[in-house]
């Protein structure tokens, strides 16, 4: 999934509002495999499941892009292989313990994890299969 973005403003919570994810068949997990925080320092965290349908995110800094600044991530899962992408930064690959490669399907959005009002403004969305 490769989306174009900028947080006008993310929520209060430590690692902010979640602005992308990777889920997996609710018949796996009800959990998220990852999700891609962003925090109010423009600090981008992606936290990665460990364990099937428990919360047990890895939490791993995967970029840093300011507030209010159009900018675009990718969020892949192939064969197994979970990675992310920040601007035209590196690609990272991150591992999902013994989560294993269900079928799996991306979200983007403005998920608020705090107590304060999160603005996210989405200009593209692309997914290949």
């Amino acid at each position: 999934m490769s989306v174009q973005v900028a947080v006008r403003q993310p929520d209060d919570s430590k690692y902010g509002t979640v602005i992308g994810q990777i889920k997996i068949d609710d018949a796996v997990s009800k959990k998220p495999l990852a999700e891609l925080f962003y925090n109010r320092s423009g600090v981008l965290t992606m936290g990665v499941s460990q364990i099937r349908d428990v919360s047990s995110l890895k939490m791993t800094e995967v970029g840093k892009v300011d507030v209010g600044t159009r900018f675009g991530f990718e969020m892949g899962f192939e064969k197994g292989v979970l990675w992310v992408r920040i601007a035209e930064g590196k690609r990272i690959e991150l591992g999902t313990g013994n989560v294993g490669a269900p079928k799996s399907y991306f979200k983007v959005g403005n998920y608020n994890q705090g107590d304060t009002e999160s603005v996210v403004e989405i200009f593209a969305i692309e997914v290949l299969h």
